[in-house]
């Protein structure tokens, strides 16, 4: 017969896997919500009614909705992150053959593409869509904190196999890339209804191989794609700092 100290570890135990459940309910059911409604268009009380869960365990995990909120944003950025910082650092350890823009690209885009398969992918990508274009992103930190971090490594990577493209193009190929591919993936329904059966926009592979050859070609050179550079070239692009500039608005990613 159990003891009465076991009885208890294992109370604690499924205790603590039921209380790790309902977390996990709360952050999908406001992340489902936040993705439709807005951070200012839904309530606690409503999250916790969508979770199944009461508005007391909503507030003991999280506190207040703003920390909910964020806690939606570091749950999904972190694993994509670290999937797109793997591919990335894959690509810029290796010095023959040099890295190429197309790999950088690859790199940023596929993670994020392929995520839309997963459950709550696509609720996730609306989300991020609507706190980048959201005015009041700057006051709550979420892009600044998550985002722009591993934004800032791949424009320096973009930098570094650009070497003879100017860091302003540089920037505005990112955020051009980061916009597109947003677009594309929050609205497939706009974009099957004004291309039809034409193209693929169901496939990962077609999504991904479609914009980066588009901005490999927007960014090559006279005469061939924007690409190979040596190990002492983007050594010397990525000891290069960007000169100060007024912060635009942002669409991070």
């Amino acid at each position: 017969m159990p003891s009465q100290s076991t009885r208890r570890t294992g109370a604690a135990r499924s205790a603590n896997r039921s209380g790790a459940a309902t977390r996990e309910r709360i952050l999908d059911a406001a992340e489902r919500l936040f993705s439709e409604h807005g951070i200012d268009g839904v309530s606690m009380r409503a999250i916790a009614a969508e979770a199944e869960a009461t508005l007391a365990l909503a507030n003991y995990h999280f506190g207040t909705k703003e920390s909910l909120y964020r806690a939606v944003f570091e749950r999904r950025i972190a694993p994509v992150s670290a999937e797109r910082r793997a591919a990335l650092a894959a690509v810029m350890r290796r010095d023959r053959p040099a890295p190429t823009i197309r790999e950088v690209l690859d790199a940023l885009a596929r993670p994020w593409v392929e995520m839309r398969g997963r459950p709550g992918g696509l609720a996730y990508t609306r989300l991020i869509a609507r706190e980048a274009g959201d005015p009041a992103e700057g006051r709550r930190g979420i892009v600044a904190d998550l985002l722009d971090p591993i934004a800032r490594e791949f424009i320096a990577a973009m930098r570094s196999v650009l070497p003879g493209t100017p860091a302003r193009r540089v920037h505005w190929a990112y955020h051009f890339f980061i916009g597109a591919l947003l677009l594309i993936l929050t609205n497939p329904d706009r974009f099957v209804r004004l291309s039809g059966s034409v193209c693929d926009i169901d496939s990962d592979q077609a999504v991904i191989e479609e914009i980066v050859t588009f901005f490999c070609q927007a960014l090559a050179p006279p005469g061939g794609e924007a690409g190979a550079t040596s190990r002492r070239q983007r050594g010397r692009i990525a000891r290069t700092p960007d000169s100060p500039r007024k912060s635009p608005r942002r669409i991070s990613g």
